[in-house]
């Protein structure tokens, strides 16, 4: 019987290492973005990843992924306000109305 022994370094990981983890990080989770708008996923699933994939953009000072993950926070973002949510249940109603009076 042998004995095998592991040995493991540990050291500290340099700011250029730290951004290019950040970089590595939000790159895939914008390529995952697009899967999960490929897939149809719901909007606000991924509106919270696009807001973590800017943040490890940021981290990483990628000015490139920095602006395509803000497109896609712009584009996704949930209603904020009681007023933008009834205005689009309103809007829903009259699409209703329209197609309820087409189809008659």
């Amino acid at each position: 019987m042998t004995n095998s022994y592991t040995i493991r370094y540990v050291f500290e990981r340099s700011a250029e290492m730290e951004r290019e983890n950040a970089r590595s990080k939000a790159s895939a989770l914008l390529r995952e973005i697009e899967v999960m708008e490929f897939c149809h996923r719901p909007r606000a699933v991924i509106w919270k990843t696009a807001v973590k994939a800017k943040a490890f953009a940021m981290l990483a000072e990628d000015r490139a992924m920095i602006m395509n993950a803000t497109e896609i926070i712009a584009r996704t973002r949930p209603p904020k306000s009681a007023a933008e949510r009834r205005a689009i249940h309103d809007k829903a109603l009259r699409v209703l109305a329209r197609l309820k009076r087409l189809g008659r």
